[in-house]
């Protein structure tokens, strides 16, 4: 059971505008350009992605949700229209007029419709694990989803840089159809809901000029290095990409101000 409203957000909504403009420019630097660092492009990459399903999870958490079998049963529902039949007929009208699928390198993007795919995959994993653990205490389920979440997320992240070093046979191949490797964003879903449900907590947080610069100095010296060291160390990249939480307060601050 729960409470619908269709008001919108006016800060949420500029929020993700933004990302959806530097997808824009994303995509026009690599495909138009063929260059993946032109107009700061390199460095919005590593947090427009994060923020995406940052908000998606935000959305996503209701207050006055219950998880019980009516609820559960209406949001899958809903999700699988929603996002799961247009992903299909999209992804396999493209490869019935271009090309066929190939499991073993661009079907792992599912042709660039990977995202509705993926964050319908988020939504099912973050109901059943809250379905699984509801009666369990808030404060220790939190802990317990979050560090499912992380660990899941560095999983994921370590698969996509390592997939192609060792042969896994058919688990590759099952990996690639469930595109595990963009299962790294998924702490980033949960970040969401878990600022949503502690959202006064989170105001306060982010008032704090001083927390804030730090977490930008952090965010900036993970992120900002040079490409020798950041390509050929996988701690150091996984720190990078870590740190785009650390940038995720710092624009939902700022975003708050279109009210």
């Amino acid at each position: 059971m729960e409470l619908n409203t269709n008001n919108r957000i006016e800060y949420i909504d500029a929020l993700r505008g933004l990302t959806m403009i530097l997808v824009v420019c994303h995509h026009i630097a690599f495909w138009c350009f063929d260059n993946v660092e032109l107009a700061y492009n390199e460095f919005f990459i590593k947090f427009r992605m994060p923020t995406f399903f940052f908000i998606s999870g935000w959305l996503f958490f209701k207050v006055n949700r219950i998880w019980d079998k009516e609820t559960i049963n209406g949001i899958m529902k809903k999700k699988f229209m929603v996002q799961i039949i247009p992903f299909l007929f999209f992804m396999l009208l493209y490869m019935y007029m271009f090309r066929g699928p190939d499991y073993h390198t661009t079907f792992e993007s599912k042709y660039g419709f990977w995202f509705t795919y993926t964050l319908f995959q988020y939504f099912v994993i973050y109901i059943i694990i809250e379905a699984l653990f509801n009666k369990i205490q808030s404060n220790k389920r939190e802990f317990v989803v979050m560090l499912f979440m992380l660990v899941l997320s560095i999983l994921a992240f370590y698969y996509e840089n390592m997939r192609f070093t060792y042969n896994l046979g058919i688990c590759r191949q099952i990996l690639t159809l469930l595109s595990f490797t963009k299962m790294k964003y998924i702490i980033f879903f949960w970040l969401g809901t878990f600022v949503k449900k502690n959202f006064a907590s989170f105001i306060r947080f982010t008032d704090n000029q001083y927390v804030i610069a730090i977490c930008l100095c952090i965010f900036f010296v993970l992120a900002i290095h040079s490409k020798p060291i950041y390509l050929s160390n996988n701690e150091l990249r996984l720190l990078a990409f870590l740190a785009s939480l650390l940038f995720l307060p710092f624009l939902g601050k700022r975003s708050i101000y279109f009210k």
